[in-house]
């Protein structure tokens, strides 16, 4: 059985998740997904529109999937679960619950401390505020989401031994920094001129399906 921490007693994660804002509260089934990349000791990243709210999941926006899977014994069974429908990642705001909710649910399953991951969004999302040169575009949601990949490939390739923490900590917590401030990620959240931003146009963002 995997040992988690109590994340609890991490101020940053306790003020999010004991908001009165129901946005915040994370899922179990997020929770189990980084749960299960702990155990593997293999990180992944996780589209920004599967990190939905408890509200959201609760209010139906789910559907019941069945699927035949292969067992152990070579027999194969039946098997059902929920499948959660994408939320809405079309603002700062909504951006910014998606990924307080990612960052609980990375501290919960102990891959990664709450302050880590919050430092990270804080990045991100003030590139969409900063003042760009004339002639360049402010950072596009297409970019940031790319910067973020990339940082969670850099997470993943310096963590390759496992994620379990060991007498010097979590392995991720050692190498954040790092990874964040490679030139790896930070390149592709620098602003683009006008004239290529015209030839590569932000898609719009995602919103949930009716």
């Amino acid at each position: 059985q995997t040992e988690l921490r109590d994340w609890r007693s991490n101020k940053h994660a306790s003020k999010a998740y004991l908001s009165e804002d129901h946005t915040n509260l994370v899922t179990d089934s997020l929770v189990d997904k980084f749960v299960s990349f702990y155990e593997n000791d293999r990180l992944q990243w996780v589209p920004w529109d599967m990190c939905v709210s408890r509200e959201h999941e609760l209010l139906g926006n789910s559907k019941r999937d069945q699927r035949l899977v292969v067992q152990s014994s070579g027999e194969l069974k039946l098997a059902a679960s929920n499948k959660v429908e994408p939320c809405d990642t079309s603002s700062e705001i909504l951006l910014r619950y998606c990924l307080m909710r990612r960052g609980l649910a990375m501290e919960q399953s102990n891959i990664l401390a709450y302050h880590h991951h919050d430092k990270w969004l804080e990045t991100i999302l003030a590139c969409r505020l900063e003042t760009v040169p004339a002639g360049y575009s402010c950072t596009t949601f297409q970019q940031i989401e790319a910067a973020d990949k990339r940082l969670f490939m850099l997470l993943a390739e310096k963590t390759r031994a496992g994620l379990k923490a060991g007498p010097s900590g979590r392995p991720c917590d050692l190498v954040f920094d790092d990874c964040m401030n490679s030139t790896e990620v930070k390149s592709l959240l620098q602003p683009k001129p006008l004239a290529a931003k015209s030839r590569d146009e932000e898609p719009p963002m995602k919103r949930p399906r009716n």
